[in-house]
């Protein structure tokens, strides 16, 4: 009956029951005998009445039992079908043939000697340095003047016992480049409960020296403060150049987080600078020497690529996740699969038809996100703007992991414009001033600063599609950006919650002179 047995025993019962009924009435042993084989005889096709009494045992059941069984037969189909969609994504091993950690490291180095590699030296320098808990003055930026005796005491005690750190760092960035070996941290990816993710060794012992770094940083600012209040402005100027070369050591290579810290050194360099020129009276011979020496050191240093070190991380999750036929495609895996499905509708579409992108398609993903990014690095703010279906034109419908990483390099493209219009608002207050002191006037605008030799080009402002706004005022000059929302508000500035006023923000223009104080 291909049923289960508590139906056989009942239906055999049943049938035992039948044949008893009608063989109770013989008389002798031959007559139950002949009754036996001619109720055999007309008891038909055995293997025929099974299948029908298995239907009507069918027909039979309550309605319950029979949504239970339908229920239990579908959920089981379904679990199998998931099973094999499982397997798919299981099936296959990924090759691994490439040391993405030591190809980033190629990459950086791009075959330079080591001896041209200020990395040892910088990381010696921060090992020197000599902590003061409780010195805040010194890294607040507090001009010491300001200061009373105690602290300023405190403050060349600081500064002295950080000597031969800062002089370490001043011998490291006569080294024309800098570089890390990041094979020595490890994978640049690791897998952890069946996903794969950035490997945290890496991260961390590639970010260690940084905060050293930043720390470094900020002391050498403290001392370009201290030398121009004690009136030694050739020292601080060379603390500037040099701090503004640490920064641009790091930036444009490597790690993104390498990049990132390079730009806020470079950033503290100009705010310090601005702070200098504000409290002093820097003669117009050493403002010229100052801008010749930035204006090198700005021409041709982008301060963000994410071409080597963030494709690194793509790069070797494909190599991870997918499996690799030799000849540059294979199937995907089911721990690259998270970085590949747009939503989760997409996740369970693809799982259920196998659908997922081969490594090839996937590949071509990260291509394009990278070329977005890059056009997005080097479009200026207010033309991204006006851009709006530029990006949806080449990249339609990205995967959720690259929207996540489209919009941290909004924010990346937007903190490298603002440096670059620091580095342009700088030039042009040094020649603002230069203008001044050798004219005894300030310049009616800034066409005739480039019109007499003080400036190359007008500075522009990426937040504006013009140059940066200048306005002579009764005492002196203001020069500011539109800011973040592209629109010229006369210079005005937004207050924080606590009222200071914030020179970047999401809206109001952000002003570089007069220096800000709060």
């Amino acid at each position: 009956m291909r049923y289960r047995k508590t139906a056989r025993r009942e239906v055999a019962e049943e049938l035992t029951d039948h044949f008893e009924e009608h063989l109770r009435d013989s008389s002798s042993s031959e007559e139950k005998e002949q009754k036996a084989q001619r109720l055999i005889a007309e008891f038909g096709d055995a293997k025929l009445l099974a299948v029908l009494l298995r239907r009507a045992k069918k027909r039979c059941r309550p309605l319950w039992q029979k949504v239970l069984v339908r229920g239990l037969a579908a959920a089981l189909v379904i679990f199998a079908y998931l099973v094999i969609c499982d397997s798919w994504l299981r099936m296959g091993n990924p090759t691994i043939r490439i040391n993405y950690a030591q190809w980033l490291t190629d990459r950086t180095r791009q075959d330079k000697d080591e001896s041209l590699n200020a990395r040892a030296e910088i990381e010696k320098a921060a090992q020197a340095i000599t902590p003061y808990d409780n010195f805040e003055a010194v890294f607040t930026g507090g001009w010491p003047g300001d200061m009373n005796d105690a602290q300023r005491q405190k403050a060349a005690e600081f500064l002295q016992a950080n000597k031969e750190a800062l002089d370490e760092l001043n011998k490291a960035l006569k080294k024309p480049y800098y570089w890390s070996d990041y094979n020595s941290f490890g994978p640049v990816i690791a897998e952890v409960n069946s996903a794969l993710i950035v490997n945290p060794d890496f991260m961390v012992s590639a970010q260690h020296p940084l905060a050293k770094y930043r720390r470094l940083a900020r002391i050498m600012a403290a001392r370009t403060v201290w030398y121009a209040y004690s009136g030694d402005i050739d020292a601080a100027i060379n603390d500037e150049i040099s701090l503004c070369k640490f920064g641009q050591l790091l930036q444009g290579q490597g790690l993104l987080i390498e990049q990132l810290v390079g730009i806020a050194v470079e950033a503290l360099a100009h705010q310090r600078l601005m702070y200098i020129l504000d409290r002093t009276d820097v003669p117009a011979e050493q403002l010229h020497r100052l801008q010749n020496k930035l204006e090198n050191i700005f021409a041709h240093k982008q301060p963000i690529d994410l071409n080597n070190g963030e494709k690194a991380f793509w790069y070797a999750i494909i190599q991870s996740g997918f499996t690799d036929d030799g000849k540059g495609n294979g199937k995907m895996l089911k721990i690259a699969a998270p970085y590949f499905v747009r939503d989760w509708k997409d996740a369970v579409r693809s799982f259920l038809a196998f659908s997922y992108p081969n490594r090839q398609q996937a590949l071509s993903e990260v291509e394009k996100m990278f070329a977005q990014a890059k056009r997005d690095l080097q479009t200026p703010p207010w033309q991204r703007k006006r851009e709006t279906s530029s990006k949806s034109a080449a990249f339609v419908d990205p995967p959720s992991m690259f929207k996540i990483q489209a919009l941290a390099i909004e924010k990346i493209a937007l903190i490298s414009w603002r440096l670059r219009t620091d580095r342009a608002a700088t030039l042009t207050i040094l020649a603002v001033l230069r203008f001044q002191k050798e004219t005894s006037e300030f310049p009616e605008n800034l066409t005739e600063l480039v019109q007499n030799g003080y400036l190359n080009e007008l500075p522009q402002d990426p937040f504006s599609n013009g140059p940066l706004s200048y306005r002579k005022t009764e005492d002196g000059f203001m020069l500011y950006s539109w800011g973040s929302d592209l629109k010229d508000d006369g210079g005005r500035m937004p207050r924080n919650e606590k009222g200071y006023l914030m020179k970047y923000s999401d809206e109001g223009d952000c002003v570089f002179w007069p220096v800000i104080k709060n």
